[in-house]
């Protein structure tokens, strides 16, 4: 996704995943699979997998302060592969 990453905004969004998702709630995933992630599916499922932005001649149109953030909730570990795909005319 995009955001303004600075110390204020991350520590704010890290907030509000925790009340909208909170990671020590009951989740019936946990439960049916004898797992611990089942708050990292919820956030993962509101952000979504992709984002597109849009560039002109080479470069990005994002705002002043936005960045590109890759954001991975889940609670372990894992290897992660991100795709990068630029179309244009």
């Amino acid at each position: 996704t995009t955001i303004e990453f600075e110390p204020g905004c991350e520590a704010d969004f890290n907030r509000v995943m925790e009340d909208i998702a909170p990671e020590d709630d009951r989740w019936e995933h946990n439960e049916r699979n004898a797992d611990t992630n089942g708050h990292s599916h919820a956030r993962a499922g509101l952000i979504g997998p992709s984002v597109t932005i849009p560039f002109r001649a080479g470069e990005l149109l994002l705002g002043v302060w936005q960045k590109i953030v890759c954001i991975d909730f889940d609670d372990r570990p894992r290897a992660r592969k991100l795709v990068v795909q630029l179309l244009g005319v």
